[in-house]
Protein backbone atom coordinates (compact mmCIF):
# COMPACT_ATOMS: atom_id res chain seq x y z
CA UNK A 1 0.00 0.00 0.00
CA UNK A 2 2.75 2.13 0.60
CA UNK A 3 4.64 1.73 -2.27
CA UNK A 4 1.28 2.42 -4.76
CA UNK A 5 0.84 5.74 -2.55
CA UNK A 6 3.98 6.31 -3.20
CA UNK A 7 3.78 5.94 -6.79
CA UNK A 8 0.72 7.62 -7.02
CA UNK A 9 2.64 10.95 -5.22
CA UNK A 10 5.31 10.45 -7.80
CA UNK A 11 2.68 10.68 -10.77
CA UNK A 12 1.31 14.15 -9.18
CA UNK A 13 4.30 15.39 -8.66
CA UNK A 14 5.51 14.44 -11.95
CA UNK A 15 2.46 16.46 -13.85
CA UNK A 16 3.76 19.64 -10.84
CA UNK A 17 6.86 19.48 -10.54
CA UNK A 18 9.82 20.86 -12.73
CA UNK A 19 10.27 18.62 -15.74
CA UNK A 20 13.01 16.13 -16.46
CA UNK A 21 13.11 13.26 -18.42
CA UNK A 22 14.61 9.73 -17.90
CA UNK A 23 17.06 10.46 -20.54
CA UNK A 24 18.20 13.13 -18.17
CA UNK A 25 19.00 11.36 -15.15
CA UNK A 26 18.94 7.27 -14.46
CA UNK A 27 16.25 5.70 -13.65
CA UNK A 28 17.25 2.58 -10.56
CA UNK A 29 16.18 -0.63 -11.15
CA UNK A 30 13.47 -0.01 -8.15
CA UNK A 31 12.42 3.07 -10.01
CA UNK A 32 11.61 0.94 -12.98
CA UNK A 33 10.19 -1.91 -10.92
CA UNK A 34 8.07 0.52 -8.86
CA UNK A 35 6.74 2.03 -12.54
CA UNK A 36 5.92 -1.69 -13.48
CA UNK A 37 4.11 -2.59 -10.22
CA UNK A 38 1.72 0.68 -10.10
CA UNK A 39 0.92 1.52 -13.42
CA UNK A 40 -2.38 0.48 -13.46
CA UNK A 41 -3.39 2.33 -10.51
CA UNK A 42 -1.24 5.51 -12.29
CA UNK A 43 -2.86 4.59 -15.59
CA UNK A 44 -6.18 4.97 -13.92
CA UNK A 45 -5.38 8.01 -12.08
CA UNK A 46 -4.14 9.36 -15.29
CA UNK A 47 -7.69 8.72 -16.75
CA UNK A 48 -9.58 10.34 -14.35
CA UNK A 49 -7.09 13.39 -14.89
CA UNK A 50 -7.27 13.33 -18.31
CA UNK A 51 -11.30 13.30 -17.53
CA UNK A 52 -11.73 15.85 -16.01
CA UNK A 53 -8.84 18.33 -18.05
CA UNK A 54 -11.05 17.45 -20.29
CA UNK A 55 -14.27 19.42 -18.98
CA UNK A 56 -12.16 21.96 -17.90
CA UNK A 57 -10.54 22.66 -21.48
CA UNK A 58 -14.21 22.92 -22.82
CA UNK A 59 -15.49 25.23 -20.43
CA UNK A 60 -12.99 27.16 -20.66
CA UNK A 61 -12.17 27.26 -24.60
CA UNK A 62 -15.65 28.51 -24.56
CA UNK A 63 -15.49 31.09 -21.99
CA UNK A 64 -12.81 32.37 -23.51
CA UNK A 65 -14.44 32.12 -27.58
CA UNK A 66 -17.30 33.70 -26.00
CA UNK A 67 -15.36 36.91 -24.58
CA UNK A 68 -13.47 37.44 -27.48
CA UNK A 69 -16.72 36.92 -30.00
CA UNK A 70 -19.44 38.20 -28.26
CA UNK A 71 -17.84 41.00 -25.45
CA UNK A 72 -14.26 42.12 -27.60
CA UNK A 73 -15.05 42.33 -31.33
CA UNK A 74 -18.18 44.26 -31.03
CA UNK A 75 -16.97 46.28 -28.57
CA UNK A 76 -14.56 47.34 -30.73
CA UNK A 77 -16.60 47.64 -33.66
CA UNK A 78 -18.78 50.05 -31.89
CA UNK A 79 -16.29 52.07 -30.64
CA UNK A 80 -14.19 52.12 -34.33
CA UNK A 81 -17.65 52.75 -35.95
CA UNK A 82 -18.34 56.30 -33.80
CA UNK A 83 -14.39 57.25 -34.97
CA UNK A 84 -13.25 56.52 -31.45
CA UNK A 85 -9.57 55.59 -30.98
CA UNK A 86 -8.95 52.28 -29.71
CA UNK A 87 -5.95 50.86 -31.14
CA UNK A 88 -4.97 49.80 -27.93
CA UNK A 89 -8.17 47.48 -27.00
CA UNK A 90 -8.08 46.64 -30.79
CA UNK A 91 -4.68 44.94 -30.08
CA UNK A 92 -5.29 43.44 -27.49
CA UNK A 93 -8.26 41.47 -28.65
CA UNK A 94 -5.82 40.60 -31.04
CA UNK A 95 -3.30 39.17 -28.89
CA UNK A 96 -6.27 37.28 -26.79
CA UNK A 97 -7.28 35.71 -29.85
CA UNK A 98 -3.63 34.39 -30.81
CA UNK A 99 -3.41 33.23 -27.25
CA UNK A 100 -6.83 31.50 -27.78
CA UNK A 101 -5.08 29.42 -30.62
CA UNK A 102 -2.22 28.92 -28.87
CA UNK A 103 -4.42 27.51 -26.01
CA UNK A 104 -6.13 25.28 -27.65
CA UNK A 105 -3.22 23.92 -29.52
CA UNK A 106 -1.04 23.22 -26.03
CA UNK A 107 -3.90 21.56 -24.90
CA UNK A 108 -4.14 19.35 -28.07
CA UNK A 109 -0.68 17.96 -27.45
CA UNK A 110 -1.24 17.59 -23.41
CA UNK A 111 -4.32 15.14 -24.44
CA UNK A 112 -2.28 13.32 -27.10
CA UNK A 113 0.75 12.58 -25.31
CA UNK A 114 -2.07 11.77 -21.97
CA UNK A 115 -3.63 9.62 -23.72
CA UNK A 116 -0.61 8.31 -25.33
CA UNK A 117 0.21 7.43 -21.73
CA UNK A 118 -2.75 6.15 -20.70
CA UNK A 119 -2.67 3.31 -23.73
CA UNK A 120 0.85 2.74 -23.12
CA UNK A 121 1.94 -0.53 -21.81
CA UNK A 122 3.78 0.51 -19.06
CA UNK A 123 5.05 -2.79 -17.78
CA UNK A 124 6.85 -3.84 -20.84
CA UNK A 125 7.95 0.25 -20.96
CA UNK A 126 8.39 1.35 -17.93
CA UNK A 127 10.70 4.46 -18.76
CA UNK A 128 9.01 5.35 -21.75
CA UNK A 129 5.88 5.20 -19.80
CA UNK A 130 7.55 7.76 -17.59
CA UNK A 131 9.05 9.74 -20.17
CA UNK A 132 5.62 10.40 -21.55
CA UNK A 133 4.16 10.98 -18.56
CA UNK A 134 7.39 13.91 -18.03
CA UNK A 135 6.67 15.33 -21.51
CA UNK A 136 2.69 15.59 -20.79
CA UNK A 137 3.25 17.66 -17.61
CA UNK A 138 5.79 19.83 -19.73
CA UNK A 139 2.36 20.38 -22.24
CA UNK A 140 0.17 20.57 -19.52
CA UNK A 141 2.89 23.52 -18.41
CA UNK A 142 2.27 24.94 -21.55
CA UNK A 143 -1.43 24.79 -21.34
CA UNK A 144 -1.10 26.79 -17.59
CA UNK A 145 1.34 29.32 -19.28
CA UNK A 146 -1.74 29.98 -22.06
CA UNK A 147 -4.32 30.20 -19.10
CA UNK A 148 -2.59 32.55 -17.33
CA UNK A 149 -2.00 34.97 -20.67
CA UNK A 150 -5.29 34.87 -21.32
CA UNK A 151 -5.92 36.01 -17.96
CA UNK A 152 -3.40 39.01 -17.86
CA UNK A 153 -4.64 39.86 -21.64
CA UNK A 154 -8.11 39.93 -19.99
CA UNK A 155 -7.36 42.53 -17.16
CA UNK A 156 -5.02 44.62 -19.14
CA UNK A 157 -8.31 44.61 -21.90
CA UNK A 158 -10.24 45.98 -18.78
CA UNK A 159 -8.05 48.48 -17.68
CA UNK A 160 -7.81 49.75 -21.48
CA UNK A 161 -11.63 49.97 -21.13
CA UNK A 162 -11.68 52.00 -18.36
CA UNK A 163 -8.67 54.32 -19.44
CA UNK A 164 -10.65 54.78 -22.89
CA UNK A 165 -14.59 55.24 -20.94
CA UNK A 166 -12.73 58.04 -18.49
CA UNK A 167 -11.15 59.49 -21.72
CA UNK A 168 -14.46 59.62 -23.75
CA UNK A 169 -16.87 60.82 -20.18
CA UNK A 170 -13.54 63.64 -19.99
CA UNK A 171 -13.88 64.54 -23.68
CA UNK A 172 -17.90 64.98 -23.99
CA UNK A 173 -18.10 67.00 -20.67
CA UNK A 174 -19.04 63.72 -18.31
CA UNK A 175 -21.91 62.99 -20.59
CA UNK A 176 -22.82 59.48 -19.74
Amino acid sequence: MYKRLLIVCAVFLAFTGPVARAEDFLLTDEHIALIRTNCVSVQSALQRIHASDGLMRVNLGQRYETIATRLMAPMNSRIALNRLDNVAMTQTTADFNNVIRQFSTNYQQYEQTTLKAIEMNCVDQPVAFYDTITLARSHRASVHDSVSTLSALLKQYGTQFDAFKTQVLSTNGGVK
